[in-house]
């Protein structure tokens, strides 16, 4: 998925509240429900070499094992959204 496609998925479904329930399914083919927490910026190159730069990172919850991954945008073949405003 490109970060386009990925932006336009949020745009379409109002999902800036941080509340909506998605499936996601990343680049292995296991589909989860999630919810998209955040986006974290991309890390530019340091000064001193240690960071090469990192693109935009995003951070979900994943509801069946209770637990939070960070995936680059690169890594997610699909996202559907089950339902808007989930958390409400």
């Amino acid at each position: 998925m490109t970060k386009f496609e990925f932006d336009q998925f949020i745009d379409s479904h109002k999902l800036y509240g941080f509340d909506g329930l998605i499936e996601v399914t990343p680049s292995d083919g296991m589909s989860h429900r999630a919810i998209w927490i955040t986006a974290l910026p991309e890390l530019l190159p340091s000064i001193d070499g240690t960071f090469a730069g990192k693109p935009e990172m995003h951070v979900f919850y994943l509801i069946e094992k209770l637990q939070y991954v960070v995936w680059d945008i690169a890594q997610i073949d699909k996202l559907e959204c089950l339902r808007e405003r989930y958390l409400q």
